[in-house]
């Protein structure tokens, strides 16, 4: 059997390939795994070098490389091994900073030298700098026109969708993508490196994800052609912040029903409307779609929607004493039912 990862993590939690293949050894099913080199198997921290080492010692599984046959079970093999896994870690951590070094210095040089080229711009190599799709910049001016004429990211996003074009990942547009292009410098004709550390990656372990202050970036200014210009750029942000909502408080929760009733129509979250006689309506869906069609789910009958208030009683029946949930149980699926065939809304439940 052979266990192959590609660009994988060096967390064990974050191999797929690798914790298959320890649970195996630990269902005693070989006598020995061959890598290239016995550092390979961990460059995790102690406790991933420690959970390896202990599979293999309880399985008495021996570990084969080109030069050695390891068996963690002698203790000299085992004082070898783990010196060398020490030297390993050290190694590979400056090969991440000889190579992080690299990259400034690239940067500093005016070169493109992290991520894919942005939107509406190629890669080119030879020059390690970026050029303009001619293609992709009639697209681009067009959203920038846009932009200037005061239309919101939305509104551009639904009117691309409608044109069909599709977005720099062939899909169709979406608002945090056109917001993203608004906000980029490299729009400008810069180079601009560690705007940010850390990452968000979901399969690899990383430091936290953070914005490092402007000070500690690097900017190249004319690194490549640029597409829009700083009056243009200025403008814009300047439009964009003018919209931004700023929340004074978190909505979840707000009301009894919130994260439980959804449209029967589309599944999104139902919004409230509170009225002054004191009742709170669930207004018609308000989910929009990439096109810009709202869905406005069926659910604006006020009469049938004040009947939503029987629910109340199963947020209350929740919060009763465990041992009487399994006798509620039955009924708060009957009202569940009843919201869900009566007027078109689904309604989750959650145990708390």
């Amino acid at each position: 059997m052979i266990y192959r990862e590609i660009g994988s993590s060096d967390s064990i939690d974050f191999r797929p390939e690798f914790k298959r293949l320890l649970k195996d050894v630990e269902r005693n099913f070989y006598d020995a795994v061959v890598v290239i080199d016995y550092d390979r198997l961990s460059r995790g921290d102690k406790e991933d070098r420690a959970r390896v080492e202990k599979v293999l010692k309880l399985s008495n599984t021996l570990v084969v490389t080109p030069n050695r046959v390891c068996d963690l079970n002698d203790e000299d093999q085992e004082l070898i091994t783990d010196i060398g896994g020490v030297f390993a870690k050290y190694e590979y951590r400056m090969i991440k900073k000889r190579f992080q070094r690299g990259k400034k210095i690239g940067a500093r040089l005016g070169h493109r030298t992290h991520g894919p080229a942005p939107f509406p711009y190629l890669y080119d190599a030879e020059a390690r700098s970026l050029k303009i799709d001619e293609q992709k910049l009639e697209i681009y001016q067009f959203i920038n026109e846009r932009w200037l004429r005061s239309s919101t990211c939305a509104g551009i996003c639904w009117e691309l969708n409608r044109m069909g074009v599709p977005s720099p990942k062939g899909k169709l547009w979406q608002e945090s993508v056109i917001y993203r292009l608004a906000m980029n410098e490299v729009h400008l004709g810069r180079v601009v490196y560690g705007k940010t550390s850390g990452g968000l990656h979901k399969n690899r372990k990383t430091t936290p994800f953070r914005v490092n202050p402007r000070e500690n970036w690097v900017v190249v200014e004319n690194a490549h052609p640029a597409v829009k210009t700083p009056e243009e750029h200025a403008e814009i942000v300047k439009l964009l912040e003018l919209r931004r909502i700023q929340t004074k408080r978190t909505r979840h929760g707000t009301y009894v029903y919130s994260g439980l009733v959804f449209c029967g129509k589309c599944g999104s979250s139902l919004q409230y409307q509170p009225k002054e006689n004191g009742r709170i309506l669930v207004k018609k869906c308000q989910k929009v779609d990439p096109f810009g069609i709202r869905c406005g789910g069926p659910v604006s009958d006020q009469d049938r929607l004040q009947r939503i208030d029987k629910l109340e009683g199963v947020w209350q029946l929740l919060d009763t004493k465990p041992e009487e949930k399994n006798r509620l149980l039955k009924q708060i699926i009957e009202r569940i039912e009843y919201a869900r065939n009566g007027f078109g809304i689904h309604v989750r439940v959650k145990f708390r």
